[in-house]
């Protein structure tokens, strides 16, 4: 069985149910800037062959029966539509392409590939866990092999994928820095082509490559810094490449956790936690710090982002 922690992918452990972010519980406030409908969504029923829109996200339900379609990865499209999608376990990876017309997880002894948009299923060759989407959805990394998704062909990597940009697969070491004082790191990453032929490499100190997030041309570098209390840890900016820092300016009560992915030059993913233990994922302006409308607040077990827009 192949199982995923917190990724690049996009898998995020939570409490509740999961509900789009402009809906509320009673005695919960509207979180101010995060605009949209109070409808709630429709029972989910059965995916039965393609979806009729892409998918926004998708999430691990809690249900008290633990059975049936409660066992299953349930779909949201983006016109609001609910589904449980058969064969995709609760309690194994599952990974949306960024644009929710795509979707991998495992079946039998290895990975699908799952074309939401047509209904069909695709065994996969590659064996590595981790599975992460290329941002134009033709490749699929895992571990240190590539699958080519047009052609079914597979390459080696050299190293363990990280991540994507518009030029190729990222994979990252991690060495001692032997000419600073102290205990440092500097994270080598490495640009290679879905065929596994090597791009270019370069490096980053270790305290911003813990955490960092490379953007689709690979020339931008995100992290967070934050304000530690003994109470709280609060965000107080996002770094972008040691050169700008972003303020965000979300409702009050809420901080930025974890950036998730780019989805532009200018625009990052992100994991929101507010009032009451709750949380939110929206993409943030870089040039206002603002996040744009469409985020969802996640109220369940796990919930994976695929369209937000």
């Amino acid at each position: 069985m192949i199982r995923r922690g917190l990724a690049a992918g996009v898998l995020v452990i939570a409490a509740w149910v999961t509900l789009p972010l402009w809906q509320q519980e009673a005695g919960l406030p509207l979180a101010k800037g995060m605009p949209g409908s109070t409808a709630s969504l429709p029972p989910a029923t059965e995916l039965r062959g393609p979806a009729p829109a892409p998918i926004r996200y998708a999430y691990q339900p809690e249900c008290p029966d633990q059975s049936g379609p409660c066992l299953q990865w349930h779909l949201v499209s983006t016109r609001g539509e609910q589904w449980w999608l058969p064969g995709a376990s609760a309690q194994d990876t599952f990974v949306l392409s960024d644009d929710g017309t795509r979707a991998t997880y495992p079946r039998g002894k290895g990975l699908v590939l799952h074309d939401l948009m047509t209904g069909e299923v695709t065994p996969l060759s590659v064996k590595g866990e981790e599975p992460i989407f290329s941002l134009d959805g033709r490749h699929l990394a895992a571990g240190r092999e590539v699958a080519d998704l047009a052609t079914g062909r597979v390459h080696r990597l050299n190293g363990v994928a990280r991540a994507w940009t518009s030029r190729g697969v990222i994979t990252s070491t991690l060495k001692p820095d032997d000419h600073t004082p102290g205990q440092v790191n500097v994270t080598f990453f490495t640009v290679s082509s879905p065929e596994g032929k090597r791009l270019s490499r370069f490096t980053a100190p270790g305290d911003l490559s813990s955490d960092g997030v490379l953007s689709p041309s690979g020339r931008q570098f995100a992290t967070l810094t934050r304000e530690v209390t003994p109470t709280s840890v609060t965000t107080t900016s996002i770094l972008i490449s040691r050169e700008r820092a972003v303020t965000p300016r979300l409702p009050a009560g809420w901080t930025i956790t974890t950036i998730l992915r780019w989805t532009g030059e200018d625009t990052l993913l992100v994991r929101l936690r507010g009032p009451v233990n709750r949380v939110a994922y929206t993409v943030v302006d870089l040039t206002t710090g603002r996040p744009l409308p469409g985020g969802v607040e996640e109220r369940g077990l796990s919930t994976v982002i695929g369209r937000l827009d």
